[in-house]
């Protein structure tokens, strides 16, 4: 490859070699006004908006450059506004590598060759700087996609700066904080973000593109892979310079709830991507899992300091198999992605789509999880997204509600309520193949009108059914709402005067707060080796068997658990692993979920043989 970082072949340590000029911005919100809906587009897949240099693309092969650039998005931006949303996230546009490497394509932007200059085959910095003022104008946040832990293999950076980089050593231990840290993730060179002069320069840059282009976010990659310090201080010293805050969400790829808050602790990124809700509604929704693993997903939200703000939720995106993917090899189709949609939209935290999530878009495996915007179909799942968007836009208690999970019924029915003082959001999800009546809190529905409904269901029913009323004609609540078979409700209830919420959201709180001893009893098939309750949540060891609650024999056949404190109008979830000398034996089959309501003295759960 011929690219150098600069037009000159000389680095200037720690200022960078792009635009010195201070740029005058006007003043911009890092909310949008409009909507909190992110949208996620890979600029090469989503729109062919400038084909002067088409003749070096190949749209056949999938590890190829297929021509999207920055023109194509600023084209379609009418279709983002028709879907509400709020904040566009673009993966990587500064200039970047050519040609694949070992096979796999370079179109995605994560192997950058240059922070000075947004990538050329993409419009370069016109087109890139046309869009930041097109989105500004229309109240529209832009997520500007960082890589700060590595540059694409053979960046001229390597050469110039070599002693910006730690060792090439490759990770062989993931779960080595050091080798995470440091190590070359896919032989990729690993910048060294200790060395200040890398520091500088990092932040140098992302001043300069956040000015330039009016950014309002920094989606900032692979934060697991470098100090903590480093992306703490890197936030503080760019919101300092150009003079505003900003939203910075931070990739860790984990699912563990507890991890993700250590993150966001150590870091001082402002929300984390919401990888547990990710695999909850992909397994309930497209792997038939029991609704208690969705249930216990949204139960541990209380390791958060506020999951409204500290969550970006999602049910794919360009590192994994896309939704409709998912649920189409399970043997679940459309209806199944609908409800997940209704789901995450309703839930709490910031959601965001994948573009193509409204038509949908198929791709099980990368590259084809990267599939190119088809402009030709209809975006069949678009209104779905439309209409929760507008109500995420128009109601506080999906963005601000606090949950209160106060039903779980077997493994296919679940309820919960986003509560706010002068609202209420109640979902409910029924997996059933009849209709379901769910009762609702006396406490909640008293007092209380129906405002608007929705109801995502499945073939024996309408896709979305919505019904609106005037303020002055809203219905009384009913005691036990229905629902299809297979449906997710939403329904919105208003107190009949204003805070008339007040007191229950106090005293919802004061109950998640109190604590009740739960013990489990197992009926057991062998009473040799050791039998270990292992679940989700701190209480129960975080899925840790080492960590998990060692159950004691009381009698032939049965072995109970010391007691366990857990929150109430929590939902537990676990399985019971039997350790033995050969090592330990997790049972087939789904998981076990409780919901512990308030009460006094012991919870006695007992289950039969795991």
């Amino acid at each position: 490859m011929s690219r150098s970082l600069c037009s000159s072949s000389v680095l200037v340590l720690a200022l960078g070699c792009g635009p010195k000029v201070p740029v005058e911005e006007p003043e911009v919100s890092t909310v949008p006004a409009r909507s909190d809906l992110v949208y996620l587009l890979m600029v090469d897949r989503f729109a062919d908006g400038d084909g002067w240099n088409n003749e070096f693309y190949d749209r056949e092969d999938a590890q190829a450059f297929h021509g999207g650039d920055l023109k194509g998005v600023i084209q379609n931006l009418d279709h983002l506004d028709s879907l509400g949303v709020g904040t566009i996230w673009l993966t990587p546009v500064f200039e970047m590598r050519d040609e694949p490497f070992d096979g796999w394509g370079a179109f995605h932007g994560y192997w950058t060759w240059n922070l000075d200059r947004v990538e050329p085959r993409f419009g370069g910095d016109a087109a890139a700087i046309e869009l930041g003022e097109a989105l500004q104008a229309r109240g529209m946040g832009l997520m500007l996609d960082m890589v700060y832990n590595h540059v694409g293999m053979d960046a001229p950076l390597l050469e110039e700066q070599p002693g910006w980089f730690h060792p090439d050593v490759s990770i062989t231990d993931w779960d080595d904080p050091v080798q995470v840290r440091d190590g070359w993730v896919h032989g990729l060179p690993d910048l060294d973000q200790d060395h200040p002069d890398v520091r500088a320069w990092l932040v140098e840059r992302t001043v300069h593109w956040v000015q330039t282009l009016h950014a309002t976010g920094l989606r900032v990659d692979a934060v697991r892979h470098m100090p903590p310090d480093f992306v703490a201080e890197l936030i503080t010293e760019v919101e300092a310079q150009v003079g505003r805050p900003l939203w910075v969400v931070g990739e860790d790829f984990s699912g563990d709830p507890a991890v993700l808050a250590h993150t966001l602790s150590e870091t001082g990124v402002d929300a984390v991507y919401d990888f547990p809700l990710r695999y909850a509604l992909t397994d309930v929704f497209c792997g038939g899992a029991p609704v208690g693993r969705l249930a216990s997903t949204l139960s541990l939200d209380r390791l958060y300091t506020d999951p409204n703000t500290q969550l970006v939720g999602f049910l794919d995106n360009h590192d994994l198999p896309r939704i409709a993917s998912e649920c189409a090899r399970s043997g679940h189709g459309p209806d199944n992605l609908l409800q997940a949609l209704a789901v995450l939209l309703t839930a709490r935290g910031t959601p965001s789509v994948t573009w193509g999530t409204e038509l949908p878009i198929f791709g099980a495996e990368e590259p084809h999880n990267r599939a190119d915007y088809d402009w030709e179909q209809t975006p069949g799942l678009g209104p779905t997204i439309a209409e929760f968007a507008e109500a995420r836009r128009v109601r506080t208690s999906l963005r601000e509600g606090e949950d209160w999970l106060f039903h779980l019924e077997g493994e296919d029915v679940f309820a919960y309520v986003r509560l706010t003082p002068d609202e209420a959001a109640v979902i409910v999800v029924n997996r059933r193949d009849a209709q379901v009546s769910v009762a609702l809190p006396d406490r909640l529905r008293v007092g209380a009108r129906q405002q608007t409904f929705h109801e995502v269901v499945g073939t024996q029913g309408p896709f979305l059914r919505h019904r609106a009323t005037e303020a002055s004609t809203a219905r009384p609540v009913a005691r036990s709402p229905t629902l299809y078979p297979h449906a997710v409700m939403v329904s919105y209830l208003e107190p009949d005067v204003e805070g008339g919420f007040a007191s229950l959201l106090a005293a919802v709180r004061a109950e998640k707060a109190a604590t009740r001893t739960v013990q489990l009893e197992v009926q057991v098939p062998s009473d040799a080796g050791e039998w270990r309750w292992v679940g989700a949540g701190p209480e129960l060891g975080h899925w840790d068997v080492d960590s998990g609650v060692v159950l004691s024999q009381v009698e032939p056949g049965f072995w109970r658990s010391p007691p366990v404190v857990l929150p109430q109008w929590t939902v537990a979830e676990w399985k019971v692993v039997h350790r033995t000398a050969e090592g330990d034996l997790w049972p087939e089959g789904s998981n076990q979920a409780r919901l512990l309501r308030p009460g006094s003295g012991p919870q006695l759960w007992t289950q039969e043989a795991p």
